[in-house]
């Protein structure tokens, strides 16, 4: 199922204290989707589905979708936070998605990552 249309149908507001986008399509057309996963409906709902002070993860290795992404960012429901590297390991698991492991493993210094958390529609912290 499209990650927006789960999230818009069966997600319940305020539920998680994050959400993780890791290397999302930047063709969505070539796999059969009919837009581009991170656009403003898309946002408004991860706003929605977050709690508050809730953390929006985003990583891509494409120049040209961060630039489109932090422009749909662009508002006062977020304030943007320095990016930090989460260490995840688990005994035997390898943890990520293909993409983000193969950047991983080589030290691809071409990775594009924003970190915000989520306030309130006034743009106030309380």
């Amino acid at each position: 199922m499209e990650a927006h249309h789960y999230i818009r149908t069966w997600v319940n507001d305020q539920v998680f204290d994050a959400v993780h986008i890791y290397f999302p399509t930047p063709y969505p057309y070539s796999i059969g989707l009919p837009h581009k996963l991170i656009n403003p409906p898309f946002l408004a709902d991860v706003h929605r589905i977050l709690k508050p002070f809730g953390i929006l993860r985003v990583v891509t290795d494409i120049k040209a979708y961060y630039e489109e992404i932090c422009d749909g960012l662009y508002s006062r429901k977020w304030w943007a936070l320095d990016w930090q590297r989460l260490e995840l390991t688990a005994s035997n698991y390898v943890i990520g998605t293909q993409q983000e492991i193969l950047h991983r493993d080589d030290n691809h210094p071409e990775l594009y990552a924003v970190r915000l958390v989520r306030i309130n529609q006034t743009g106030r912290s309380h």
